[in-house]
């Protein structure tokens, strides 16, 4: 209650207050007076001590931002050297077409290296100043702003995602969906509260029911399918909604396009989840994504042997099998274990094995033949040779006739030595 109140309530009584509190005021003045000039002399001196501390931290950090400022500087590409067309003050389209895009994305990427090691070290603001401080090339349009400017923000995003998100102004120099991607890793539920939502596609799916040119150009797709992947460690029901609602808007669930949309891997304890799953018939719908997500991380994670060992405990149908080995059988597996994969596809898709040496021989031609000289005469090794052969005529025939002639059957013996001699 204020003062007025009790005046108008209680005035016989006003004097007598009033007397009270201004003594207690007094009273509290003086007291708080003592405590404060005993206690100048101590914040005085943290004061003074805190100041110190702040102007050496300033002065330690603008050192380095100068000195980071500076490495950058003198690492950076002359844009103009590699295109001189860029110090034309207004280019045609012809003049576009003209730039050496990939000469200068290569001169960056050169620098990238000496670059990390430069800004070593600094925090989220120190980069920000780092950033601000570069000075544009002597060109125009987008070319003129230096890739460096743009791999300092991200760094400084990794550092503090949320500082990066909420400036427009250091935002605009940065696709939206790269920050959102770095906070994901850290946050994948506040990134996508900040995603906007799906659009349902509409028009004529392939022939696999896939949008897929929708699908490439979202480019919040992959950010969404990257933060749910996240989250079926932490949160299933989530994740899977998502991937649920992902289906629903394109088609399809995310694996069957992983390598164009960027793919990440299962956390830790997601499978049995995901396994329990594929069971549920509110996830129907997804089962064929969810074998698939569930195959590849084991493949990825534990080799061609324990992904083998994971279709043996699941409760696949065929077609699944066969849609899930479409997927798993990539150039990466075939650079790391393409030996034991041609071996498991021996056993589970023997029509694949042709294909898979083609693949190989492409990426490791020395590998192949020294996996075949390691094999005993087989119907599987006669397919591969068949294939080895057939890959290699066009560049070393004899060779190839060599490969052709150790071919057990007969018929296809006689066969491949034909298409040999027409290569």
């Amino acid at each position: 209650m204020n003062r007025s109140f009790w005046i108008t309530l209680i005035v016989s009584a006003a004097v007598g207050i009033i007397a009270v509190v201004v003594q207690a005021d007094k009273t509290r003045s003086l007291a708080q007076q003592l405590s404060d000039e005993q206690a100048k002399p101590t914040i005085s001196r943290k004061s003074r001590e805190g100041r110190v501390a702040k102007s050496r931290d300033t002065g330690a950090s603008r050192a380095k931002v100068e000195g980071a400022l500076a490495r950058v500087i003198e690492l950076q590409p002359n844009v103009l050297e590699i295109s001189p067309v860029l110090a034309k003050e207004n280019l045609s389209t012809e003049d576009e077409l003209k730039i050496d895009v990939r000469g200068i994305e290569s001169a960056y990427a050169r620098i990238f290296p000496d670059f990390l090691r430069s800004v070593e070290g600094l925090n989220a603001g120190e980069l920000i100043a780092v950033a601000k401080g570069l000075p544009d090339d002597k060109t125009k349009g987008w070319l003129g702003k230096p890739s460096s400017r743009k791999w300092l923000l991200l760094l400084a995003a990794e550092r503090d995602p949320l500082r990066i998100y909420r400036d427009e102004a250091l935002m605009a120099e940065l696709a939206a969906s790269n920050v959102l991607e770095i906070f994901g890793r850290k946050d994948p539920v506040a990134a996508l509260r900040r995603l906007p939502p799906m659009k349902r596609q509409t028009g004529m799916p392939d022939s696999s029911g896939r949008w897929i040119v929708s699908i490439l150009g979202d480019v919040d797709l992959g950010v969404r399918i990257r933060a749910a992947t996240r989250l079926l460690g932490t949160d299933l029901e989530m994740g899977l909604q998502i991937l649920s609602e992902v289906h629903d808007n394109y088609g399809q669930v995310p694996p069957g396009m992983s390598r164009p949309l960027g793919s990440t891997r299962l956390p830790p304890g997601a499978i049995p989840g995901l396994l329990d799953a594929m069971q549920r018939p509110e996830y129907a719908e997804i089962r064929d994504g969810l074998i698939e997500m569930v195959l590849m991380d084991t493949l990825f994670e534990g080799g061609v042997e324990l992904a083998a060992e994971r279709v043996e405990q699941m409760e696949l149908t065929g077609e699944e099998l066969n849609a899930a080995i479409d997927e798993m059988i990539s150039n990466e597996v075939m650079e790391a274990e393409p030996g034991q994969m041609i071996d498991w596809m021996s056993e589970l898709r023997p029509d694949r094995i042709s294909s898979l040496v083609s693949e190989w021989a492409e990426i490791h031609l020395q590998g192949v033949t020294t996996w075949l000289g390691q094999q005993a005469p087989s119907p599987k090794r006669d397919r591969a040779i068949a294939e080895f052969a057939r890959t290699t005529a066009g560049v070393d025939r004899e060779g190839a006739a060599q490969w052709a002639g150790e071919i057990q059957d007969e018929r296809l013996r006689a066969k491949t030595l034909r298409e040999v001699e027409k290569k």
